[in-house]
């Protein structure tokens, strides 16, 4: 009888060793499916961060050209203003230097 409750002891033990093994072959796999896992989640929000940031750089883009087209056209028409102003006033202008020019030579 204590040849077979030794048997059943040393059995038990085996199969506690085959038990803890497994366990820790499994606990392996899982934290190497857990690595492989979070690489792949890191690589999903590295290329999602890069796709925004290109997003974002082209409506930045796109924003900074509008205003600037804006702003070219304001200063165009600013420029229009001011030509149109000198052309107005162009021919008084031409008068008064004439006039003076005139009087100078006309009291020499």
């Amino acid at each position: 009888m204590f040849a077979e409750e030794l048997a059943k002891i040393r059995e038990s033990e085996l199969r506690a060793e085959e038990l803890r093994q497994q366990a820790k072959t499994e606990a392996r796999q899982a934290l190497a499916d857990a690595r492989a896992e979070a690489d792949r989640v890191v690589s999903e929000a590295g290329v999602l961060a890069g796709e925004i940031r290109s997003t974002l750089l082209n409506e930045g883009q796109k924003e900074a050209e509008k205003q600037y087209a804006a702003f070219l056209e304001q200063k165009r028409a600013e420029c229009a203003a001011i030509i149109e102003k000198a052309r107005s006033s162009e021919a008084e202008t031409v008068g008064w230097i004439m006039e003076r020019i005139v009087k100078r030579n006309g009291d020499s």
